[in-house]
């Protein structure tokens, strides 16, 4: 899923107020079973086992809201991802950048001298592209990385939303059910089930999201291990342009390493 800021911070918006809408529908859900008028009526072994029903429903939900509030400390990753993710472009940018002045054909001037300075400079001309190239690469790649992370998130937090949304439905189903005097055990079975079902797909989503983080986790150790191999630059090393092969600027001592081409 592709990510936007905005529509995530809706998205959390949902969730949070999810989380808060359903706490209070199971609470109303319990008073509901509670005082059903049928269930007053009943001997009192059923009155117990209704309770225990109703108990059994609310813990259920609670440990959900629970489990997503503890999912939900982790809410602003994908932000920092995204906002990563642009800082790689940005160093892509600026190294590419780098590529296209280092072209042979960019730098006309390289061809106006010649001498063992000349000659050392022409040399290093391709090797520094490449070297930058690879950079661009390697901060193309990072992006990616972030940039799915960061969709990936959303996607789940999204998900999460749906599954509030679909547990808060049923519960307010069950309330205006038992308010209206119906009684079903089957009703609370079935409430029961949606919500231990809904707990059950959010740790599968959630174990989901771990594997594709993990994948990608692993994908940025490569990248930096890329990034910190010297191998691809001259030398072992980014050039110095400081050495002291160009030392010799004169092109009037009959020995410059820097001399006109006429």
């Amino acid at each position: 899923m592709a990510f936007s800021p905005a529509q995530f911070n809706a998205v959390k918006a949902k969730v949070d107020k999810g989380i808060d809408d359903l706490e209070v529908q199971l609470a109303g859900l319990r008073m509901a079973i509670r005082t059903q008028p049928q269930v007053a009526m009943m001997p009192e072994f059923l009155r117990d086992a209704i309770e225990w029903c109703a108990e059994q429903i609310y813990s259920a939900g609670y440990h959900f809201c629970v489990l997503v509030k503890d999912i939900a400390v982790g809410v602003a990753a994908p932000l920092y991802f995204f906002a990563y993710s642009l800082e790689w472009q940005d160093v892509r940018g600026r190294a590419t950048n780098v590529v296209g002045q280092l072209k042979p054909e960019a730098m006309p001037a390289a061809n106006s001298w010649i001498g063992q300075a000349a000659t050392a400079y022409k040399a290093n001309i391709k090797p520094q592209g490449d070297a930058a190239n690879k950079i661009a690469t390697i901060a193309d790649k990072t992006s990616t990385a972030l940039m799915l992370s960061a969709g990936a998130g959303l996607a789940f937090y999204v998900g999460i939303s749906l599954l509030l949304a679909k547990v808060i439905a049923a519960v307010v189903v069950a309330i205006a059910a038992f308010g209206s005097a119906v009684f079903s055990w089957a009703g609370l079975a079935l409430i029961l089930g949606e919500i231990s079902f809904t707990t059950t797909t959010l740790m599968t989503m959630l174990g989901a999201l771990v594997t594709f983080l993990g994948g990608q986790a692993q994908n940025l150790v490569s990248l930096k291990g890329e990034a910190v191999d010297n191998s691809f630059f001259p030398g072992g090393k980014w050039p110095d342009p400081s050495t002291g092969t160009y030392n010799d600027g004169s092109v009037k001592d009959g020995d410059a390493d820097w001399s006109l081409n006429r």
